[in-house]
């Protein structure tokens, strides 16, 4: 999982994805193992641009592991790294000097936050799914110390 401001709603999808019999884990935690062929680094980045994500998307690559990018915009450093790329229809937050017909009254990248956890929200529906879960199976693997 990549990190920016998009880290709140994304921090949410491994917990979901786990219930949903996935092994996940998010970059930075302490009992992350390393990242290698068959992994899948999802970065969530609404710009595309964050050189540390730049930095863990390549070493990813480097050690085998696969790379998709939730963005909302094109054409981007990342984007060019990864080898899959969801765009969602938000508008990132504002750059300095940037002009754009669009405006928003949400501030910064809330647009973007939000479109990314209605995107993931569906993601575990379909995996759900895929998989045969229903609430009732997977709050069987739910924790019961809160």
């Amino acid at each position: 999982m990549g990190w920016e401001e998009a880290a709140c709603t994304a921090r949410r999808l491994p917990c979901a994805w786990f219930i949903s019999v996935l092994i996940v884990f998010f970059v930075g935690d302490v009992e992350t193992p390393p990242i290698g062929s068959g992994d899948v680094l999802l970065i969530c980045s609404g710009s595309g641009k964050s050189q540390m994500l730049i930095s863990h998307a390549k070493k990813a690559a480097e050690n085998g592991a696969k790379v998709v990018l939730i963005s909302c915009s094109r054409s981007t450093p990342l984007g060019e790294l990864a080898d899959w790329q969801v765009i969602l229809s938000a508008l990132q937050k504002d750059v300095e000097g940037e002009q754009r017909e669009q405006k928003s009254i949400l501030p910064m990248g809330s647009q973007f936050e939000l479109a990314s956890a209605l995107f993931f929200e569906n993601l575990v529906l379909e995996m759900m799914q895929e998989k045969h879960e229903t609430n009732e199976t997977m709050f069987r693997r739910h924790a019961n110390l809160e």
